[in-house]
């Protein structure tokens, strides 16, 4: 996605890797580090090997603990022992038997579509990455002042803390659950927005889509139609009002019994 990010982002993440945001919150004023950062006229420069690495930030998400719960690095299913890969796009793509490369990577074939119901399938196979990119590129603004702030001049990352919640639980169809974030707390005291959400691409049940609500606590209910197996992943996702704006989420796991 990196090297292509004009043609695939949506137009709300796009000022986020432009020169004016990029020069600003990173390049310039930062230190050496920062200054050093590759540039692409001061644009965000596409780098390949990104995704691998911020599955590595700890930030509730709880990819590290399968490539198929998504997160900042994106989401990905099992195709054959210990190999994952991109979910395809659309029905009618598969994965390939051997080693992916420039010659069958789907985002190199989609690289120059411009049919709007092929950019439409492109935008949708990249979701799984730039749903979380302003968060993202917030984050890494936030690490830039950290090179040339002291503690108290910068901003931190919210602390989601859950009460009464495990982060898996067993339901049965139809039962009702407490998803409770109101523990969490901001170490510079700011202000924080709640969002709990049915993340649906990373669970397994494939009915409709759960109602969360952007409070510190809500009440869901497991769907009546949910079979024995099934895996319902719900995200609670805090921001603060922050300069960066910062997010940290908590990730419930609800398996049907």
């Amino acid at each position: 996605m990196a090297y292509i990010w004009p043609k695939v982002l949506p137009a709300d993440a796009k000022p986020f890797f432009g020169a004016e945001w990029m020069t600003g919150n990173i390049i310039e004023g930062h230190g050496p580090l920062c200054a050093a950062y590759e540039n692409k006229n001061g644009a965000f420069n596409g780098e390949g090997d990104t995704p691998a690495f911020l599955h590595a930030i700890p930030n509730g998400l709880r990819s590290l603990e399968s490539p198929s719960y998504g997160g900042w690095g994106g989401c990905y299913e099992p195709v054959r022992a210990n190999v994952w890969m991109d979910i395809p796009p659309a029905g009618g793509y598969g994965h390939p038997d051997g080693q992916w490369g420039f010659a069958n990577s789907w985002s190199k074939m989609m690289e120059h579509w411009a049919y709007p119901d092929l950019v439409a399938v492109r935008t949708a196979y990249f979701k799984p990455i730039w749903r979380w990119l302003k968060d993202v590129q917030n984050d890494f603004a936030a690490r830039a002042d950290w090179c040339v702030k002291g503690y108290a001049e910068a901003n931190h990352h919210p602390v989601v803390s859950l009460v009464d919640t495990p982060a898996d639980i067993c339901a049965r169809p139809g039962e009702a659950l407490t998803l409770d974030a109101t523990a969490s707390a901001d170490p510079d005291g700011d202000r924080r927005a709640f969002r709990w959400w049915h993340y649906a691409e990373a669970g397994t049940y494939r009915g409709q889509e759960i109602s969360g609500g952007c409070v510190p606590k809500v009440g869901v209910v497991a769907p009546s139609d949910a079979k024995p197996g099934d895996t319902i992943h719900f995200v609670c996702t805090v921001t603060d009002d922050g300069t960066p704006a910062l997010t940290r989420y908590a990730r419930v796991v609800v398996t049907v019994r």
